[in-house]
């Protein structure tokens, strides 16, 4: 305790040190140092407390100075304050109420102050009423300021759950992204800001109303070093057009007029073809990828056009000519994603069609797509660089193609399997053969279904329609192959984040989901709007529609491929020939985009 007395005495001899006209520091009211005003009355209240606090815990017969002793002669004023013969002295039963601060959650002494609004929140002091206010808006009864769409942001954020309000959406950027992925990374940006960061909402507000929020998140982010800024920063560099603020005051020629781009009100026609129209400049350039093999470019399109509309689209050409001239035929499915990949790359950099089609004719393709990825940075080719040094066949058809890319992928799941067999079966074994033996005769189906999973996912890959796990682990609620890798992705993260033996055990107790919602992963799910429908009783039970899209998504299979539950749900089971045509029906309708 006397350390602390001491500790006090010090901070009073500096409140006087700087208070002190004839000291060897400016006065705290010169306009040197005027800021330090607040720290002297913290100081002078500071020294007043501590006489305060040890004359009351403290009797004449204690080891700690009394306050009128010569080392603390500077605040025997205070002493007159609480002595027993002072008429106004406190006693034990007139001291003043203790509370919890609502904010700090310190306990405080004295009057609380309350929340201006609903008068329930107490507060130990004006810095703590203004730092919660923007969190304590969301749930006041009153509060002082209305409720805008960066609280309900804020409130998304810090549940870890996307925004289920369309206005919040629409003025924070989520209606411009084209996929489930960047609605992910704009939403990471987001708790980036708002979490880490601690950016106020009422700031995130002013932000947006002025038109400088890329601006601001920049100022954020630059300060800090490369390796700190995460996976969304980069993102958010790489679609800044989705920030651009909209000309509100514009209104659409007609309500059939909407941006190709983005989807709102447009005014901005195609001035070649007439057909697609625009709301501003920005969106159209950001268009012209895709929409050139649809317009009237004022000459001939060319093949490297198609493969530049595919990117857009991020979707494979669906030209055989197409793949095979930029290298799709010599990989498997896998190799053909990342090629795509590289070629987005390559486009983002600025790199037009008309001079990959140069380097194609040229037969120079390699070289030049080279010369654009070594010199970029980690973060935009790491993904993709080591692969394109394995696979510069690809870009060049007269190197010779060294392994055969269905051979090589088939050896890299072996050796995961055996490398994961090592970590988790029931003997040693390097010997793939005998390791799939005794999988295939001693363990169960279910067992065996989440070893096979769990090796191919520390690859990067997972089922195609054709396996069981591809109902089994979600994948049949997926709308395209863009959000089956997102899935993967959310998976992976759960498997570095358990243990196996903690995710098989969700896996046939039917808790996937309660798992990834512990495990921090619940906004990442919930991109998937049916995963939950169709984990709630996996392994066990599904509903037939999951295995009706399955049915679908496979072609090659025929009428007697179809499970019970489907023929007798969806109306196979009254057919009295199987001459195809209710198939072709099935299999031709709307709903085969589900």
């Amino acid at each position: 305790m006397p350390g602390w007395f001491d500790f006090l005495v010090t901070l009073a001899a500096l409140a006087a040190v700087f208070s002190d006209p004839n000291g060897n520091v400016p006065r705290v009211d010169s306009p040197a140092t005027g800021e330090l005003h607040r720290w002297f009355d913290f100081l002078v209240t500071l020294a007043a407390l501590a006489a305060a606090f040890f004359i009351h815990l403290f009797d004449p017969n204690a080891n700690v100075p009394r306050v009128d002793s010569p080392a603390t002669d500077q605040l025997s004023p205070t002493e007159e304050l609480f002595s027993a013969e002072n008429p106004n002295s406190l006693g034990d039963e007139d001291q003043p109420p203790t509370f919890v601060c609502d904010w700090c959650c310190l306990d405080s002494h004295g009057i609380a102050i309350k929340c201006p609004g609903c008068a329930e929140e107490n507060y130990c002091s004006q810095y703590c009423l203004r730092d919660s206010a923007d969190q304590h808006v969301r749930h006041c009864k009153n509060p002082l300021r209305p409720l805008t769409t960066a609280d309900k942001l804020a409130a998304a954020v810090f549940q870890d759950m996307f925004s289920d309000d369309p206005q919040t959406n629409e003025d924070y950027f989520f209606t411009r992204v084209r996929t489930p992925h960047d609605k992910t990374y704009l939403f990471g940006l987001y708790v980036g800001v708002l979490k880490i960061l601690d950016i106020k909402p009422s700031t995130l507000h002013e932000w947006r109303l002025s038109g400088t929020m890329v601006e601001n998140i920049k100022a954020l982010y630059e300060p800090v070093p490369a390796r700190g800024r995460g996976a969304y920063y980069p993102w958010f560099l790489q679609h800044l057009d989705i920030f651009e603020p909209r000309p509100n005051a514009l209104i659409a020629v007609s309500s059939r007029h909407l941006c190709e781009s983005c989807g709102v009100s447009a005014r901005v026609r195609c001035s070649a073809c007439k057909k697609v129209w625009y709301c501003s400049k920005k969106c159209q350039e950001s268009d012209w990828g895709g929409h050139l093999v649809n317009c009237n470019p004022n000459r001939p399109i060319t093949s490297a056009d198609h493969l530049r509309a595919a990117v857009h689209r991020r979707k494979l050409p669906n030209d055989l000519d197409i793949l095979s001239e930029y290298g799709f035929t010599r990989v498997g499915e896998d190799g053909a994603k990342t090629l795509l990949d590289i070629y987005r790359v390559v486009f983002d950099e600025g790199i037009r069609s008309r001079d990959i089609h140069q380097w194609q004719t040229a037969g120079n393709l390699l070289q030049e797509v080279e010369k654009v990825l070594r010199p970029l940075e980690n973060w935009k080719t790491f993904q993709i660089w080591p692969w394109f040094e394995g696979h510069r066949y690809v870009f060049d058809p007269t190197l010779p193609i060294s392994k055969h890319d269905g051979e090589n992928q088939a050896e890299r799941i072996k050796a995961a399997q055996v490398q994961l067999w090592n970590k988790v079966g029931d003997f040693p074994s390097h010997n793939h053969a005998e390791i799939r033996s005794y999988i295939n005769s001693r363990w169960p189906n279910e067992k065996e279904m989440f070893f096979s999973f769990r090796s191919a996912l520390g690859l990067g890959w997972y089922p195609r329609s054709e396996f069981e796990s591809w109902v089994h682990f979600g994948f049949c609620t997926c709308q395209d192959e863009a959000e089956e890798a997102f899935l993967c992705s959310t998976y992976q993260m759960l498997a570095e984040y358990c243990s196996y033996d903690e995710f098989f055990t969700a896996y046939i107790s039917s808790n996937i989901i309660q798992l990834l919602d512990a495990k921090g992963l619940r906004g990442r799910r919930m991109i998937h709007p049916y995963l939950e429908d169709a984990l709630s009783g996996s392994p066990a039970v599904f509903k037939s529609v999951w295995p009706l899209k399955q049915y679908l998504r496979c072609s090659s299979r025929g009428r007697f491929d179809l499970e019970l539950c489907v023929e007798v749900d969806y109306g196979f089971s009254n057919c009295t020939t199987d001459s195809g045509e209710r198939l072709s029906y099935w299999k031709s309708g709307p709903w085969t985009g589900l």
